[in-house]
């Protein structure tokens, strides 16, 4: 059975999360490729995946109305020859949408195009139907995240990643870890790390600034709690993947206050090599904590100084018993097991 995955290899070094699954799929017998435009419009697939079809419309004009004439045509063209197209629903919507109109607009085709759906939570579906009630009525699975594994190098100890980040050996330090947008809510947690009480919590934000005026505000926060004793550290640039592993290594709390969407990938990764999350409950964050338990915290509201300086307090590594069994759940094996029975059915 062939696959078109778009993608499935093509963009490894950016998310491994398609080459885990495109090498999952293949050990199930399947094959699966990243098709050229002719192949798309030419060939002929069993499956047709997609991931973030959405983005298509988020490009500037000239770029956004060509990606999205030419997807939409591929899936047309690809079903009128027997495919069947199934999305992986990441989220229910673009995390930071230029287009929110638009992408409604142009998703509601993409819907009706479906036989079948992918949620990486069982949350997720609905706030997934709420906004794209097509489909409520689609055969769908709940497939985890699968892991990174060794698609990330390995994890320093902690001790070895303070000392290759700068940060000192003996204090609590939170932080977050990539990009930095405003849709992860990296301004509350400046305001939240800003007000912490007491002379022993450290911040990291390992992660390029992506939009105007957030370093300026960065550099503000680190400046205020420098007078009372305290280290922000700014790693401003995309951080490698050694640089990812070792932030979470050097990590006693991620912070993840972000303002939208239902999965994070970086939970997954922190989840694996053993750092302590606090998040907002959004579904992915939530079924991580039934798994991993005290090694995943949340909070409702607003996050405040006073609750991030309790949540470092109680932050508590996953054991290994629970380890393991948050990696069978979401190891690639599972996740490709759960695609092949939607594709069974569909």
């Amino acid at each position: 059975m062939v696959i078109y995955a778009y993608p499935a290899r093509s963009n490894t070094k950016i998310n491994p999360f398609n080459a885990i699954l495109s090498d999952a799929l293949e050990d199930l017998g399947y094959t699966v490729t990243d098709p050229s435009h002719a192949q798309g419009v030419f060939g002929r697939a069993d499956i047709v995946l997609i991931n973030w079809p959405e983005a298509a419309t988020q490009q500037k004009w000239g770029i956004a109305i060509r990606r999205s004439f030419f997807q939409l045509l591929t899936l047309i063209i690809q079903r009128l020859r027997g495919a069947k197209i199934v999305w992986i629903a990441h989220n229910s919507t673009s995390h930071d949408s230029v287009r929110p109109r638009i992408e409604r607009a142009y998703m509601r085709l993409v819907v009706r195009l479906l036989a079948g759906v992918v949620f990486l939570t069982k949350g997720s579906r609905a706030p997934s139907i709420e906004q794209h009630p097509g489909l409520e009525k689609l055969p769908y699975v709940i497939m985890r995240h699968p892991l990174y594994g060794d698609h990330y190098p390995p994890s320093p100890s902690k001790e070895v990643a303070r000392l290759a980040l700068g940060l000192p050996a003996g204090r609590k330090i939170v932080g977050m870890v990539g990009d930095l947008k405003s849709y992860k809510g990296i301004d509350d947690f400046l305001v939240a790390f800003g007000a912490a009480e007491g002379g022993e919590l450290d911040g990291l934000l390992a992660g390029k600034a992506q939009e105007a005026g957030l370093v300026a505000s960065i550099k503000a926060c680190a400046a205020r709690v420098a007078e009372r004793g305290r280290m922000l550290v700014h790693i401003d640039r995309r951080a490698s993947d050694q640089e990812l592993v070792t932030a979470l290594a050097a990590l006693d709390l991620l912070v993840l206050p972000y303002k939208g969407g239902e999965n994070s990938g970086v939970a997954i990764l922190a989840a694996e090599r053993g750092t302590p999350i606090l998040a907002r409950p959004i579904p992915g964050i939530l079924e991580l904590g039934d798994v991993l338990g005290a090694a995943v915290q949340s909070y409702a509201g607003e996050l405040g100084g006073a609750e991030l300086v309790a949540a470092v307090s109680q932050a508590t590594a996953p054991t290994e018993v629970v380890l393991e069994k948050f990696r069978q759940d979401h190891s690639a094996a599972a996740a490709a097991k759960a695609l092949q029975g939607l594709f069974e059915v569909i």
